[in-house]
């Protein structure tokens, strides 16, 4: 979140703990079937497991050798 896009102490989060995308963010996806989505942990079959840096949820992106050229976009911010 961000209440004032021109100041510039005003620190850009965003916590992703809803059921959708925040307003503002977006996803361009050439991929669909290996492309961003809204996760809890990561739990992989070598026994890893990768939590969110904080709160329920982040964003998640896995890869794949096909072509993949996927994009999350966050609202427009300025940076000084």
């Amino acid at each position: 979140t961000n209440d004032d896009p021109d100041d510039p102490t005003d620190v850009i989060t965003e916590g992703f703990e809803g059921e959708t995308l925040p307003n503002g963010w977006e996803i361009e996806s050439t991929n669909s079937q290996y492309t961003w989505s809204l996760e809890g942990s990561i739990e992989y079959s070598s026994g890893l497991v990768i939590p969110p840096h904080e709160g329920e949820k982040h964003m998640y992106l896995p890869w794949d050798v096909n072509l993949q050229d996927e994009w999350l976009i966050s609202p427009e911010f300025n940076m000084y």
